[in-house]
């Protein structure tokens, strides 16, 4: 139903992982895990406003395109049983600190099997962080009906040429 394709790309991530660090000492007063996820999703918020087709969907049988208003965002969680992926419903009105705390939730109740079925479902865009095990690259699989999934890899330090030195 969905025509798949895979982009790779790598970014520079060194004011994302500054800025994390910075965020962390507050994050943790507040009782909150701050991982990288949450800065993504963000992220994500931001790309699918500017992209109205990647916040889309078909509807098959008026045969149009639907598109959507609100922000969904599903999350890859791994679990003993599987992959399951909960959806952070309206992400775009969340903190940083909201949304790390909504991720730490469904990724806890998604491995007890303790999630509702309505939290695994209504999804606009997924993501999926397979640099938490260590990952670079992957090929994600779009969820249907959504239009697209970003996949994350691994961040890691390494030499790079910026102006001609190395870095």
């Amino acid at each position: 139903t969905i025509p798949h394709t895979a982009g790779m790309d790598e970014a520079d991530g060194t004011e994302l992982v500054t800025f994390r660090g910075e965020a962390k000492a507050l994050a943790t007063e507040e009782g909150v895990k701050l991982t990288y996820l949450a800065f993504f999703i963000k992220a994500i918020i931001s790309g699918l406003k500017a992209y109205k087709g990647l916040n889309a969907s078909i509807d098959e049988v008026a045969e149009e395109i639907v598109y959507k208003h609100f922000y969904n965002i599903g999350i890859a969680v791994d679990t003993p049983d599987g992959l399951m992926v909960p959806v952070i419903k309206d992400s775009d009105h969340m903190s940083i600190f909201e949304l790390a705390k909504h991720i730490e939730d469904l990724s806890v109740r998604a491995r007890n099997k303790t999630l509702k079925l309505d939290e695994l479902n209504g999804g606009t865009f997924t993501i999926t962080n397979y640099g938490a095990v260590g990952a670079s690259f992957g090929v994600p699989v779009i969820r249907h009906p959504e239009a697209g999934i970003l996949g994350v890899g691994a961040i890691v330090k390494k030499p790079v040429v910026i102006n001609d030195e190395i870095v």
